[in-house]
């Protein structure tokens, strides 16, 4: 999804500037900032994000990864004739997995942080895809181990990470396909990303699909219910935001009803749309 923002600034900064630009999402631009600026860049960053193809995938047939024939297709004639705003620097285009080392914090950097420079700096990962090591990748407390390899076993979970969007995560040795697809339901989008190689662990592939809006879906809900501004008014009253107060709330109605979670909760509440149940 970088690729249409550069193209967006190419159309919208003056020249002479977007020729002065340098790219980065933003994992490999936290590791450039930890280290001593090392230009690296991550698979996950740039393969979700860049349309760069690992070496292999689809025959190889792009040099060393970046697909110049879609850059000039879509109008970034510029990079495919010079990568360097890319992290193509002198020769450089080390690209690497997750956890694979970068380099070690900068005097700077160590500074800033309190810590030292013989701390290592790993290859970053995408946000949604450092909650599916936190969650697919866990060992879960009382979970039978069914496999002697770990890596398998995460294969056979699915991980939901949310926020900005819902994010569903699953990994394979093999790379399955499905039909892309996008569909709008009141302003909402599904859609289907990948399978992508190497962005986590080494010949692994990773698909993800999900809803793009939920943060902004919750505040929608949020601000446009009846009760809002009553909520807003007591949050206000005892001094903490509107969702502190209602966190306090929901936690009053689990005990009171003496519910496990508030997941248990919530058990028979569901969303509905104009037509169906979802």
């Amino acid at each position: 999804m970088e690729i249409p923002k550069i193209l967006w600034l190419k159309n919208h900064l003056p020249a002479e500037v977007f020729k002065q630009c340098k790219f980065y999402d933003l994992p490999d631009f936290l590791t450039h900032r930890a280290t001593d600026w090392d230009e690296a860049r991550s698979y996950c960053s740039l393969v979700c994000k860049l349309a760069y193809v690992p070496e292999g995938v689809e025959s190889s047939k792009y040099e060393i990864g970046w697909q110049k024939d879609l850059l000039k297709q879509i109008g970034l004639e510029s990079l495919a004739e010079d990568l360097t705003p890319l992290g193509v620097i002198q020769g450089n285009d080390r690209v690497l997995s997750a956890g694979e080392r970068v380099g070690y914090l900068s005097e700077q950097s160590a500074k800033e942080l309190g810590l030292h420079t013989g701390v290592a700096v790993g290859s970053a990962v995408i946000d949604a895809y450092a909650g599916w090591a936190g969650t697919a990748a866990a060992r879960v407390p009382g979970w039978k181990t069914t496999s002697a390899d770990a890596l398998e076993e995460a294969s056979s979970r699915l991980a939901s990470v949310a926020g900005t969007s819902t994010c569903h995560l699953v990994i394979n040795k093999k790379a399955i396909f499905t039909k892309g697809f996008v569909i709008l339901i009141v302003n909402l989008t599904f859609s289907v990303w990948g399978p992508y190689r190497d962005v986590l662990i080494p010949n692994y592939w990773i698909a993800e699909g999900g809803q793009t809006a939920t943060g902004s879906l919750l505040h929608h809900i949020l601000t446009t219910h009846a009760a809002y501004a009553t909520a807003k008014e007591a949050a206000a009253k005892k001094d903490v935001s509107v969702f502190e107060y209602l966190n306090d709330y929901l936690e009053t109605l689990r005990r009171e009803s003496d519910s496990p979670t508030l997941a248990h909760l919530a058990r028979y509440f569901y969303c509905t749309d104009h037509s169906k149940t979802i």
